[in-house]
Formats: C-alpha cells, structure tokens, sequence
C-alpha cells in the first residue's frame, strides 16, 4: 500500500510541474508606452514599465486596462540576468503589441502596480525565474477582453500625439478627441477627430482602432478637397416619379484609401452659404446605338 500511495504522489507531483512549464495564465499582459532604465542604458539597474496592464482575474479572464507603471530592481549578483530580459522587453516595446509577464500567476503583478500620479521611488527586487516577458501573439482572440487593453492603448498613443500637434497650432485651432462606443454589436471604439481653424474652416474625421499600427487608418487634415458619397454602397436612384436623395460629402480621403479614414469639411463652417455642389448623372439610352441621357441636380441642401 506504501508503494502505491508513494507512486501516486509522484504522478500528481509531475503533472503539476508539467502543467506549470506549459506556461498557464500570465498574470498580466500589457502594451508598454516606454521603457526607462536607471540610472543608464548601457548598465541598467533598475527599470521603470510604463503603459496599460490588463491583470488576471479570478478564473481564467482578465479585467479591464488599468494605466500605471512597475518600478523594479536588480537583485545584487543578478544584473546581467535582470538586464537580458530588460533588452527584450525594450525590443518588444518597439511593436506596440500585447506583452505578458510571468506565467502561471507569477509574479504578483497586482501589488507591484503603481498608479501614474505616484511618485517614482523604492523600486522592489526585480522577480527573475517567474518567465519573464513574451509577446502575446493573438491573445486577443483567445481572451476577448485584452481586446479593450490595445483600444486604451491606441487612445493614449492618439491623445499623446494630438497634444503634440495642439500646442504647435493651439493659438489657431481647437482640436479635439473623443472616443465613442460602437453602437452595433461590432467590437473595438470610435474615435473621432476634429479641428476647427479661427475663421476658415472646420474638419472632423472618425476612425476605428486597428489592433496593429500598420493597420491604423490615417487622417490627412488640411489636404486637397474632392466630394463623394456618404453611404455609396446604399445611394441608389429610383425609376419613374419616385424621389431620389443623393448625400455627398466634402473632404479628403485618407492616403492608401483606408476605409472609415475620410476628413470631412463641416459645411456649416468653411463652404460659402451661397455656393452648392452639382451633381452630373448619366443614364444609358434605351437605344443600344443612342446617345447617353444626362441630367444636372444642384445639392442646395446641407443636413
């Protein structure tokens, strides 16, 4: 009986060291906004990780992005350890993608976060051995609600980078951002973009979030005007008697013809009151060898 019972400890033993170097949960995962080493980068001994975190929850899901910073220190005698996976995790910051920390709920995380208001000071021993950092290849699919931490992620950058252009053109333009939730049943945020120069003109344009920059949609203000349709897979014309409403937009398509990535002029502020497009259409003639059939229609409403 002794033999057995020892045996099956044994088999229990294994399967939870087996299960721990498969990995489990991390208990964070995070996009980085920076990375800074104390008190270089050439010998770094302690290291501050600013972004958004996403941390574990209860069961196997993670909560909703919270922004802060991890303060940490090499432990005496293990620098060049701490510092190899310093490195990585600042090539890794470059991709702007999901990055977890540890694995199998270690390190805790959640009593080593800062809020971004408190003071940087008495970093703690930095957890080597705990796994430390990889890239979360696809882990928004498979946990849906990281899906949010790369939303807040992107907002931050967006704020981050129109608080640049705004003090260059504060005394000109109110620029403003607002993100909105999506009011189908879609995943992911709008965010909208406007900005309004003193006696010329008002723009504004609405994007979504892209999980990748590469995939971002790009807003070009102040560029070549042209009209297009508001909704062109829905602008139909009917036959006979039957009104037809046609509704344009003046703007400036984004470059690489991005989808949802349009600058529209506000017409209420920037095209004169007494100037309206005109539309041409075209019809085929009934008659294969006729000449085609055109009609004018001036676009003298504004919604």
């Amino acid at each position: 009986m002794k033999r057995i019972t020892c045996s099956a400890s044994l088999v229990i033993a294994l399967a939870c060291s087996m299960e721990a170097r498969a990995g489990g949960p991390p208990p964070v995962y995070m996009v980085i906004d920076k990375v800074v080493f104390e008190p270089d980068a050439d010998a770094p001994t302690r290291i501050q990780i600013w972004g958004a975190f996403a941390l574990l929850r209860e069961g196997v899901s993670y909560g909703s992005p919270v922004r802060g910073y991890l303060y940490y220190a090499a432990a005496p005698g293990a620098e060049e350890k701490c510092r190899k996976e310093w490195a990585a995790l600042k090539r890794m910051t470059n991709q702007k993608q999901l990055i977890s920390f540890g694995f199998c709920r270690e390190p805790n995380v959640r009593d080593h976060l800062r809020k971004p208001d408190e003071k940087v000071a008495s970093p703690i021993l930095y957890p080597n051995g705990k796994g430390g950092f990889a890239l979360g290849k696809n882990a928004e699919s498979k946990f849906l609600s990281l899906k949010k931490l790369l939303v807040s992620a992107a907002t931050k950058l967006v704020a981050a980078d129109l608080t640049k252009i705004d003090r260059r053109i504060a005394k000109d333009a109110n620029l403003q951002l607002q993100q909105l939730k999506r009011a189908d049943n879609e995943q992911g945020s709008i965010c909208i973009v406007s900005i309004e120069v003193k006696d010329k003109y008002r723009q504004y344009g609405s994007v979504r979030f892209a999980d990748r920059p590469q995939d971002a949609p790009l807003l070009h203000f102040d560029g070549p005007l042209t009209m297009g349709f508001t909704d062109p897979d829905k602008q139909v014309l009917a036959r006979g008697d039957q009104r037809s409403q046609i509704n344009a937009w003046i703007g400036t398509p984004s470059p690489g013809k991005r989808q949802g990535a349009t600058v529209v002029l506000d017409h209420s502020k920037g095209v004169p009151f007494d100037i309206h497009p005109v539309v041409s259409i075209e019809f085929p003639n009934k008659d294969p060898n006729g000449m085609p059939i055109t009609i004018t229609a001036v676009l003298n409403q504004r919604c």
